[in-house]
């Protein structure tokens, strides 16, 4: 495939899509392409994310096939198909076993298929999150900076003056019941000696829950409720002894919040058993991993320390595994 280059498909562009898209462009010779195009592009096509459009990359996937052209999609909720008992996830099934017995198809899950036994009835291959190796050289001076304190921002500064000697919880992004904010709220509210340890600190917009951010708020819990940027979101991470990662059983996935505090080396307190639970446990990877029933952070302190050079170094590791991974499936020789 020298001088080709593989094509890029999404149906939308929302959240972390546009930067996949561009994180790929960096490691594979690809472009973006509009639905048009995708039906007879020669070279590799790559389905950004599965779950936009299932029906669209199983018809498309089977009419390249007959032309013997190769199409690629990866597939980041694989748990629902098993755990859900519903029609739709019953055919969504079915759909992708039928494409696994296509050799010019290819679905990738975005974590490790040795995670849930059952995955490689439906996928091909997998790569880890590109969240989990995605941060810049420059993201990585930001965030250091902010810690040593050669460089200055207001969030950052107003989360450790409030914190005092308390250690810093946060919880990062958009909130609502998927990524556990009712239980992160109600631990704090209710149990006075969390508070007299720990900040907990959520940053980015709150869905819902308005009496319980007044409560959270009331008891002395730190709300950033509104749309945090780049540089933001650093400093969150930044200010941060242990990221919130502990979301509801119904958003078992892969977690870019959780892959992000990783590759900083700050450690995440993550679902008990859940995929990222999992992952870390094979990956040998520190994190604090709780019941939601039970919020005890009394073992926080002998969560293994994690630091940038444990962060740099997982990034390389699955930087190099998933680029692997990826050529392997689009057939890239470069």
């Amino acid at each position: 495939m020298q001088n080709k280059q593989a094509g890029l498909y999404a149906k939308f562009l929302t959240g972390h899509r546009m930067e996949y898209l561009q994180f790929i462009q960096e490691i594979i010779p690809s472009k973006q392409l509009q639905f048009k195009e995708i039906f007879f592009k020669k070279e590799p096509v790559i389905f950004l994310m599965i779950e936009d459009s299932p029906l669209t990359y199983f018809f498309i996937s089977i009419f390249r096939s007959l032309f013997k052209l190769q199409t690629v999609g990866f597939l980041f909720r694989p748990s629902p198909i098993f755990k859900n008992n519903n029609l739709q996830m019953k055919i969504k099934y079915f759909l992708l076993r039928i494409l696994k017995l296509i050799s010019k198809v290819q679905t990738l899950l975005i974590v490790p298929d040795t995670l849930n036994h059952k995955f490689k009835k439906i996928c091909d291959g997998w790569i880890y999150d590109m969240q989990l190796w995605d941060i810049s050289k420059d993201n990585f001076q930001e965030f250091k900076d902010l810690k040593l304190g050669e460089r200055q921002l207001n969030i950052f500064d107003e989360i450790k003056l409030q914190a005092g000697n308390r250690k810093v919880v946060c919880a990062i992004g958009s909130q609502n019941k998927r990524k556990g904010f009712d239980v992160f709220a109600e631990a704090y509210v209710r149990d006075s000696e969390i508070r007299s340890n720990y900040l907990f600190v959520f940053g980015g917009s709150l869905e819902g829950y308005s009496t319980l951010l007044e409560q959270f708020k009331q008891s002395g819990g730190m709300a950033i409720n509104r749309y945090v940027n780049d540089e933001e979101l650093i400093a969150l991470y930044a200010s941060s002894d242990i990221i919130w990662a502990l979301y509801d059983s119904g958003y078992d996935q892969a977690s870019g919040i959780f892959g992000r505090a990783l590759q900083f080396g700050v450690p995440s307190i993550v679902r008990y058993q859940s995929l990222v639970d999992k992952l870390c446990d094979i990956e040998r990877i520190s994190v604090l991993s709780l019941f939601p029933e039970e919020i005890n952070l009394k073992s926080l302190d002998r969560v293994i320390y994690l630091d940038e050079i444990n962060g740099i170094n997982y990034q390389k590791k699955f930087k190099e595994i998933s680029i692997v991974n990826l050529r392997n499936a689009i057939k890239l020789d470069v």
